[in-house]
């Protein structure tokens, strides 16, 4: 029985991905986005920048933006802070537009990836105690 149920599970997971592997982000119903799990969420969000990526990073350089929020194929917010917008401000967007509202953030710099330190091509032999 238990089996069944797996194969039962396996086959609603691959129609899933086969329906968000068709669909366009900016389609999905919002009740529909709002119930994906992290995985589907990933992909759903992979394939925003399959089919938009050229457009998202001109959209990047006509805001001089750090993030942006899309919403049914449009620029509905930049911010020069990639920590920006807060949770709230996207629930009311989403609430606003009926559609799902995709944050997207500029990659970080080499300071920020390294914890805030500057990152060196050279390697040093420092000890990583002190002797």
């Amino acid at each position: 029985m238990q089996e069944v149920r797996k194969m039962a599970e396996k086959a609603i997971e691959l129609q899933q991905k086969e329906y968000l592997g068709n669909i366009d982000p900016f389609e999905i119903p919002l009740d529909y986005y709002k119930s994906l799990t992290s995985d589907e969420d990933w992909f759903l969000t992979t394939r925003l920048f399959a089919l938009y990526g050229g457009w998202i990073r001109t959209k990047f350089k006509e805001h001089s933006a750090e993030a942006l929020v899309l919403c049914d194929k449009e620029v509905v917010y930049a911010s020069e802070n990639r920590y920006e917008p807060s949770d709230e401000t996207i629930t009311e967007l989403e609430a606003q537009i009926g559609k799902p509202c995709y944050v997207v953030t500029k990659e970080p710099m080499i300071e920020e990836k390294l914890g805030g330190q500057s990152y060196k091509e050279e390697t040093t032999t420092q000890p990583s105690r002190p002797m």
